[in-house]
């Protein structure tokens, strides 16, 4: 149930289905598991804690990926840990603490690119541009997004891409080029 509940949290977050995914994700784990199942709770804690902060529950994002992240560490998981760190700083960025925000997310950047983890990348390259954005640093902003649309292109993930499309948009439009916002607007909306 840890194992499938993992392996599905992506899919219920593209698909809309982000309240089904957290009470799957609950049920698995609360249900017993033993110390051979250590590494999927960690994973099915971090996917919880993830679907969590997405929906705005910030409290219980941040207490399941960092229960995810201790357990992560000491079984040296580093997918997991990149996931626990990326939504640690999300949640840090929502609560409008941009330095633990920043550091969070370069240290799962920095993991990722050690790792390859190309959605890890593209997620804290994400999450340390919205941190630029919020504090007006938007050509800091705009080259961490288009970093990330390239690793979105390159992986042929058109959902991500269309997002980084959205948020490039955004920050071209706060520099105030109109239209080439416009541009990247419409080519995220194709």
């Amino acid at each position: 149930a840890l194992r499938l509940g993992y392996a599905l949290w992506h899919f219920w977050w593209m698909c809309g289905q982000v309240i089904e995914g957290r009470i799957w994700l609950e049920r698995a784990l609360e249900l017993p598991s033993e110390d051979s199942q250590a590494l999927f709770r960690s994973r099915a804690l971090s996917a919880m804690g993830t679907l969590a902060g997405l929906q705005g529950d910030l409290e219980q994002a941040e207490r399941l990926c960092q229960e995810s992240l201790v357990m992560s560490r000491q079984l040296g998981d580093m997918h997991s840990i990149i996931t626990a760190l990326w939504m640690l700083g999300y949640v840090a960025r929502e609560k409008s603490k941009y330095v633990v925000a920043r550091t969070l997310a370069q240290e799962s950047l920095q993991l990722a690119r050690s790792t390859k983890n190309m959605p890890g990348i593209n997620y804290s390259l994400e999450t340390l541009a919205v941190v630029a954005l919020d504090q007006g640093n938007y050509q800091e902003a705009r080259i961490l997004i288009e970093e990330g649309l390239e690793i979105c292109r390159q992986v042929g993930d058109i959902w991500e891409t269309a997002r980084s499309l959205w948020l490039l948009a955004l920050a071209l439009l706060f520099q105030g080029d109109i239209a080439q916002a416009h541009k990247r607007l419409e080519e995220s909306l194709a």
